[in-house]
């Protein structure tokens, strides 16, 4: 039996947060965009951003160093999914959108935004 069919209900949502510039992100790829972290969660948004910047072995380093906060206007009109394949796609293709529409998006790396990054310097 698999994790989604023991837990039916669990919704998985994602998560913008903004980033101020540090040494750490690099140069901004539009300096009128900010550095953003693109995240997944099966949690409430707010505790798992309380969780980021806890630190630990689930958090992320950048976002507790250059956390400015979370940006609902980039990531509440997204629907939640139901497993965790799904959230991780859709994780990528919002970091993969946002990137395009010039913000600097950082998170961790999965298949689609590791096929978009080889598209991209072709």
């Amino acid at each position: 039996m698999s994790v989604e069919e023991l837990t039916p209900n669990k919704k998985w949502r994602v998560y913008v947060i903004e980033l101020r510039d540090g040494t750490g992100l690099g140069k901004r790829k539009n300096p009128a965009k900010a550095h953003v972290y693109v995240g997944v969660t099966s949690r409430p948004i707010d505790a798992r951003f309380r969780t980021h910047l806890a630190g630990g072995t689930t958090g992320s380093a950048k976002v507790r160093k250059y956390y400015v906060g979370l940006l609902p206007a980039l990531f509440e009109h997204i629907e939640p999914v139901s497993n965790e394949s799904q959230a991780h796609e859709l994780e990528d293709r919002v970091r993969a959108e946002l990137s395009e529409a010039g913000y600097t998006a950082h998170g961790k790396s999965g298949f689609f935004w590791d096929r978009y990054r080889k598209t991209e310097r072709a």
